[in-house]
């Protein structure tokens, strides 16, 4: 997935120790969405730049739970089991051989645990919605 970064903010810090950082970034379609760095990958310098990243989206289960503008809108089409290619395992981040759904949108994928889509399983290539509370960043490289 292609994002372009708006904004990154320190995260979890002590004793001048930075443990991770919030991407606020914008995709394709123009979302503009808050990423946890939770690898400390620190992304501060590609601000204003384009990076391509795997983020997990965190399905929302119960939309009453939270108040508005804590979550976020999704759509798109649904990719059974998509498996992230191997140029990301080159990454510092050491993903797991899990497979994933992916949501397609505007021809980029927001990977999904399968375990979090089981309550809204639809068919393969079917056009998606959901609430996603959060979103982690999981590998990325510069373009």
């Amino acid at each position: 997935m292609k994002i372009l970064i708006k904004d990154v903010k320190i995260g979890a810090k002590y004793e001048d120790k930075i443990y991770d950082y919030v991407i606020f970034g914008q995709l394709k379609n123009g979302l503009e969405i808050k990423i946890f760095d939770l690898s400390g990958y620190d992304l501060r310098k590609f601000k204003n730049q384009m990076v391509e990243c795997l983020i997990q989206a965190f399905i929302l289960k119960n939309i009453n739970s939270l108040p508005d503008g804590i979550h976020t809108r999704i759509k798109g089409k649904l990719i059974e089991y998509h498996i992230p290619s191997n140029h990301w395992s080159r990454d510092n981040f050491k993903l797991k051989n899990e497979d994933w759904f992916g949501v397609q949108i505007n021809g980029d994928v927001l990977l999904v645990n399968p375990n979090e889509f089981k309550d809204i399983l639809s068919e393969k290539n079917e056009e998606v919605s959901f609430d996603v509370v959060r979103f982690d960043l999981l590998a990325w490289h510069p373009i």
